[in-house]
């Protein structure tokens, strides 16, 4: 199965499960989530495929790969709201960001990840 075909079909089930509501995170990327596996293990699994993935900066698109690449700082992670979630999107924001943006712009490029993967959800401050 190709990445393409993996990343879409990920998305569509993310989307179905999402249906309900978000559950949103923002943490700094050296937050060990002892507290929460899924999160935790969403993290590793996003760490483990930058090569393949080539993940960017939701704020400024600085790449996660490549000869002239960003540090990731923190993470936006988004679950399911349900009693226990299976599984959690998540995406970087680099240090520059993390380190020199407002919590305002911070939040506005967060929102507009989300408006991407769900443009019908309704999102409340």
């Amino acid at each position: 199965m190709s990445n393409r075909h993996q990343r879409r079909a990920s998305l569509r089930e993310f989307k179905r499960e999402a249906r309900a509501s978000l559950v949103t995170y923002m943490i700094e990327a050296n937050d060990p989530l002892d507290r929460a596996p899924v999160l935790r293990d969403a993290v590793a699994y996003w760490r483990g495929n930058l090569p393949t993935r080539k993940p960017i900066c939701i704020c400024c698109k600085g790449p996660f790969t490549g000869d002239v690449r960003v540090e990731v700082a923190a993470f936006l992670l988004a679950t399911i709201s349900s009693a226990s979630p299976r599984n959690a999107s998540v995406s970087g924001i680099c240090t520059a960001c993390w380190n020199t943006l407002t919590d305002d712009q911070l939040e506005a490029a967060a929102l507009r990840v989300l408006k991407a993967v769900l443009p019908n959800a309704r999102f409340a401050p």
